[in-house]
Order: structure tokens, then sequence, then C-alpha cells
């Protein structure tokens, strides 16, 4: 392969994680909105009984939704925040 080859590749694969990593908030129609300096992606009634993804853009708030998703504490229990 050359380089550009390898190039296209890589941003192929790149958009394929990104698309991926959206998947779990666009399957519950979840809508980012700021919090503070930060946005915020919420599933349930609140942060205290639902799951919680924060970041400085909205893609970086829906990695950190997709972790906290994929945890079993409640967000009060939690000591990564």
């Amino acid at each position: 392969m050359s380089t550009v080859d390898d190039l296209i590749q890589e941003s192929r694969l790149a958009v394929a994680i990104e698309a991926q990593e959206l998947n779990l908030v666009l399957l519950h129609k979840l809508i980012p909105f700021r919090e503070g300096n930060q946005w915020c992606y919420m599933l349930g009634a609140n942060i205290q009984e639902g799951v919680c993804g924060f970041g400085f853009t909205p893609l970086l708030a829906a990695y950190d939704f997709n972790r906290h998703f994929n945890t079993e504490q409640p967000m009060e229990h939690r000591n990564d925040k």
C-alpha cells in the first residue's frame, strides 16, 4: 500500500470509531447540553440516579458517557469525578 492509501484507510477507521462512540447516545436519543464549562449527556432523572458523561466537547462527553454507562456503580459512588 502507498502512503496515500494508508492515510485513507486510517481516516476511514477514525470515522468508524467515532461513529461507534456516538451509537449509544444516538440510540437513547440523548441531546448534549451545557453544564458549566462542559458538555453533558444524561440518561435518567438526575445525576445521582442516572448515567452521565461530561466533556469539553460533545464528542468527549459521549466518550465519558459510554465509560460510565458500562460501569455498574451509580454516579454518587464513583471516585472518578
